[in-house]
This record gives structure tokens, C-alpha cells and sequence, in this order.
């Protein structure tokens, strides 16, 4: 019950913060990932999320709640695992906008992952670079630190639920303009097996934190991740 009541906790602190300022849009984000274990512990995935929006305050001339889809991502991740520990990836998006010019991205990132009394903690550095025609090329690094918690027993077992909840901490640059972003995340999964597990939830960003016009996302996540 304490895990329930920290993640209604930290959202109520969210969607508070989010009403109170200028800048705020959110809505629905489904993702979808599926990945393929290859021989020598290689791994490929590719995943697609895609964020449409169901409300929206930016522009005061239009309907607060009108639909418009916002961005859909395809991503393709190469990775090698050096152990039960670290895994080192490699990737691509192909970013699809709702509006403006689209957008590549190439992506790299290191992974580690500790499994300690029933909490499963993971940490992720990762760096990026998007290329959009007409902009600056945009370079950032992005540190995220996760935990998994079972809700049933000491370890997640087939058939059981889980809490997940991460924050990441992004800093990037982009003609020569330094920005800070934020994502606090909080979802329950169900974990059918290692070929198939659900996870839905809140995920909640803030960004232009240095630029002015500080800008609040609120999405309500559902994911759902394929391994064979």
C-alpha cells in the first residue's frame, strides 16, 4: 500500500505543479517494443511510441481539448550484454511530427542493472543526436535511474504485478543554447512471462527549465514489450 500511495503522492505534486503554469499539454502515449535475442548475447529491438494530445493550453485561440497528434518515434536498438550486470546499446529514430519537419536521431547508451533485496535498480547513460533539416544539430546527455518493485513476494514471478517508477535527468545543446529537461515516471505492470509483459502509468516532463516559457507534459503511458 505505501508503493500506491507514493505514486498518487507524486502525481497529485505533478498535476498540480503542470495547472499552475502558462505551458501545459498532455494525453495519451502508447508504446509497443519488440525484441530478439541473438547468439553471443546480442539483442535487437525495435520499438514504437507515439504521444497524441487531448489537451492543450498553448494556444488561446483554440480549444483546450482538441485532438492533434503530437509525435510518433520508430527506433531500432542493437545492444551486447557484457555480463549479468552492464549491457552497452546502439540505435536510430526516425521521428515523425505532428508538426514541423521530421526529425533522425542516432543514439548511444550503457546500461546497469543490480537485483538487491527483491528491488530490481537500474541506471542508464545515454547519449544522443538529432539531425533536423534547417536546425542545428542537437547533442544531449541523459543519466536515468529506475527501480522495479514486486507487489507480490520478494521476486516477480509469471502471472504477478510490479511497480515501476524512474526519474531522468536530460541536459542538451543545440546551437550553441544549453537546456535542462526532467521525466518522473510511475507505472504497474503485469508480468506474463519473459515473452510478454504491461505496464500503464503517468509520465511527466518539464523542459525549457533555462529557456524561458517553462513547458509541462503530462502523458498517461501504456506499454506493452514483446521478447522472443
Amino acid at each position: 500500500m505505501r508503493v500506491y500511495r507514493l505514486t498518487g503522492f507524486l502525481f497529485m505534486i505533478a498535476i498540480t505543479a503542470a495547472a499552475q503554469d502558462k505551458v501545459f499539454f498532455g494525453g495519451l502515449f502508447p508504446e509497443m517494443a519488440l525484441s530478439k535475442s541473438l547468439p553471443d548475447n546480442f539483442q535487437t529491438t525495435f520499438k514504437v511510441e507515439s504521444q497524441h494530445i487531448r489537451f492543450d493550453n498553448r494556444d488561446p485561440d483554440k480549444a483546450p481539448w482538441e485532438y492533434a497528434h503530437y509525435r510518433t518515434d520508430l527506433q531500432g536498438f542493437i545492444a551486447k550484454k557484457l555480463n549479468p550486470f552492464w549491457k552497452v546499446s546502439a540505435g536510430y529514430q526516425y521521428r515523425l511530427e505532428g508538426e514541423g519537419p521530421n526529425s533522425h536521431r542516432t543514439i548511444q547508451q550503457v546500461a546497469y542493472v543490480l537485483n538487491s533485496t527483491g528491488v530490481r535498480q537500474g541506471h542508464r547513460l545515454r547519449l544522443d543526436q538529432t539531425y533536423t533539416d534547417g536546425a542545428d544539430t542537437e547533442y544531449r546527455m541523459r543519466y536515468r535511474f529506475s527501480l522495479e518493485v514486486p507487489l507480490a513476494g520478494r521476486t516477480l514471478d509469471p502471472g504477478e504485478f510490479y511497480f515501476l517508477t524512474s526519474n531522468e535527468l536530460i541536459g542538451g545543446i543545440q546551437g550553441g543554447q544549453g537546456e535542462i529537461e526532467n521525466r518522473l515516471v510511475g507505472s504497474f505492470g503485469h508480468y506474463f512471462g519473459k515473452e510478454l509483459k504491461l505496464e500503464a502509468g503517468l509520465d511527466w516532463r518539464i523542459d525549457k527549465i533555462i529557456a524561458e516559457g517553462l513547458r509541462n507534459r503530462l502523458w498517461l503511458k501504456v506499454g506493452c514489450f514483446l521478447n522472443f
